[in-house]
C-alpha cells in the first residue's frame, strides 16, 4: 500500500500587519498582472459560491464547502448560495497578490495573507459583485502561481470530456455530488483533487480511497468506479446565475 499527498487544504488565515506575504518576485508579479488581466478561463472543478466572509462587495469561490475552510479572524462561516459548475467560462479581472499595500487595504475578516484572483462569471448579472478565488498556499514564482491557477481554472474548456458522461453524472457534477459508479475524472470535476489518496493492488483488484478535509469526506473506488461515498455535503438547490 502506498499513500500520496496531493494538495494542501486552502490556508486562509488572516494577518494583522502590513508586511508583504508574497514570495513572488516583482518581475513575475508584473508579468502575471499583464498576462492574466482579461484572460478567459474555464472552471475545471465545480465551485461553491458563497459570501466573501465580512466583505459584501465580493463573493467567494471554493472547491471545498466553506465550512471546511479556516475562517478569517472574527468572520462567521459563510453559507453557499450557488454552485458554479465545471465548464463555466470566467473572465479574470485582476490578480491581487498579498504585498504590503494590498494587505493593508483588504477588509478585516477576509483572508488578507493569500493571493486573490478576482473574476467575473459568464452570464452573471452586470451588477453582480465580482467573485474571488483564494489561491492555496504561497506561490514562489510565476510558474507556481500559474500551476495552482490551472488546477481550478483551465485554459481550454473541459466541455468535451464532460459531454462524454450521461445526464445523471453531469447533473451530479454540476451539483457537487458524487454518485456510485463515477470514474475518478468525474469525481475530480465534482470535488477537485483530493488532499490524500491511498492505492492498494491485491488479487488483481485496484482499490483507492480519496480523502478531503482530513478524512471528513472520503470516496472509495474499486477498479476505477466509485463504490462508497462518506461525508457527502448536502445538495444545493440554488443554481449559479449565468450560462456556459
Amino acid at each position: 500500500m502506498r499513500a500520496a499527498s496531493l494538495l494542501p487544504m486552502l490556508c486562509l488565515a488572516g494577518v494583522a500587519g502590513c508586511v508583504s506575504a508574497t514570495a513572488v518576485p516583482d518581475a513575475d508579479r508584473a508579468q502575471l498582472q499583464r498576462e492574466l488581466r482579461g484572460a478567459t478561463r474555464f472552471v475545471r472543478v465545480s465551485l461553491y459560491q458563497s459570501p466573501f466572509w465580512s466583505d459584501p462587495s465580493r463573493t467567494l469561490l471554493s472547491a471545498a464547502p466553506p465550512s471546511e475552510l479556516p475562517a478569517p479572524r472574527g468572520a462567521p462561516t459563510p453559507q453557499p448560495t450557488a454552485i458554479v459548475p465545471a465548464g463555466r467560462r470566467v473572465t479574470l479581472i485582476r490578480v491581487s497578490l498579498p504585498t504590503g499595500p494590498a494587505v493593508a487595504h483588504r477588509p478585516a475578516g477576509t483572508p488578507r495573507a493569500q493571493a486573490w484572483v478576482v473574476l467575473r462569471i459568464a452570464g452573471a448579472p452586470a451588477k453582480a459583485p465580482p467573485a474571488v478565488w483564494v489561491m492555496p498556499g504561497h506561490a514562489q514564482s510565476r510558474e507556481q502561481f500559474l500551476a495552482a491557477l490551472s488546477r481550478v481554472f483551465a485554459v481550454d474548456s473541459p466541455s468535451g470530456l464532460l459531454s462524454t458522461y450521461g445526464d445523471d453524472t453531469r447533473a451530479a457534477i454540476a451539483a457537487k455530488q458524487v454518485l456510485r459508479d463515477m470514474d475518478p475524472a468525474a469525481v475530480t470535476f465534482a470535488w477537485g483533487v483530493p488532499g490524500h489518496r491511498t492505492v492498494n493492488l491485491a488479487g488483481g483488484t485496484r482499490t483507492e480511497a480519496w480523502t478531503w478535509a482530513d478524512g471528513g469526506r472520503t470516496v472509495h473506488f474499486v477498479d476505477g468506479k466509485v463504490t462508497q461515498v462518506q461525508g457527502q455535503p448536502p445538495a444545493l438547490s440554488a443554481p449559479a446565475d449565468g450560462g456556459a
